[in-house]
């Protein structure tokens, strides 16, 4: 299926990366988010629910590579740029645009921070379109990356655990995988007990170590040991009237 034909049918609810911000209040939930794909926007999610509304939309396209959160604050991939871009939680504003020194990558990927703060990349495609399955690790601090290797498969959705274990979703992929950080290699964990009907995906824990999961633009809850996904909703993420 081509992009028009994915923009039409989706009505802006492709999500291709979901963050996790700690709230600041110990009685509140944490405050998850999505970033749409066509739409170009940040949205809030209620984990109870998977009920989603709009947190504003980005004032620049950045057709991102996901988002995740470091320290506190959202980031994404932008391959127009080839830069790390921060997102402003409250209102979807762009911030601070990062070089980490890589250059050529398309295609669906995502970014996940170690706690340690080092970032990780995959990138499926080069801008000419041949795959790639590139896997790196970054400082944006310092504007450095490092080429890791490959991954087997494309890679759509990452997610660290708090042990800094790497989990993967693959495009069009049925498992749950971790990713070994030193070549790229993946694992398999078990079966979502679906199939992705979406070439995007998204993935994050939540700070009481619940790995959500956006796919085939609903909300789920996956098993991090088993890979089994439940469904919080079954009309999740449909933000088309926002």
């Amino acid at each position: 299926m081509n992009k028009n034909t994915w923009q039409t049918a989706a009505m802006a609810s492709i999500f291709v990366g979901l963050g996790c911000v700690v709230a600041q209040a110990q009685s509140a939930p944490p405050a998850l988010y999505g970033i749409t794909f066509f739409a170009n926007q940040l949205i809030a999610i209620d984990t109870t629910n998977g009920a989603g509304t709009l947190a504003g939309p980005l004032n620049a396209t950045v057709s991102g590579y996901g988002i995740a959160a470091r320290y506190g604050r959202l980031y994404t991939f932008n391959p127009n740029t080839d830069q790390i871009v921060e997102i402003v939680t409250g209102t979807g504003l762009l911030g601070q645009s990062i070089n980490i020194g890589v250059t050529n990558l398309a295609g669906e990927g995502d970014l996940a921070f170690r706690d340690d703060g080092t970032g990780f990349l995959a990138s499926a495609l080069h801008t000419n379109g041949s795959p790639a399955n590139d896997f790196y690790s970054f400082d944006f601090i310092a504007g450095t990356s490092q080429r890791i290797g490959t991954t087997s498969e494309p890679v759509s959705a990452l997610a660290f655990d708090s042990s800094n274990t790497l989990y993967a979703l693959k495009k069009d992929g049925t498992n749950l995988y971790t990713i070994n950080q030193t070549s790229g290699s993946l694992t398999a964990v078990g079966a979502l007990g679906l199939a992705m009907s979406s070439p995007f995906a998204a993935m994050t824990f939540g700070p009481d170590g619940t790995l959500y999961a956006a796919i085939n633009d609903q909300l789920y809850v996956l098993n991090k040991n088993t890979g089994l996904a439940s469904g919080l909703s079954t009309n999740v993420l449909d933000i088309a009237a926002c």
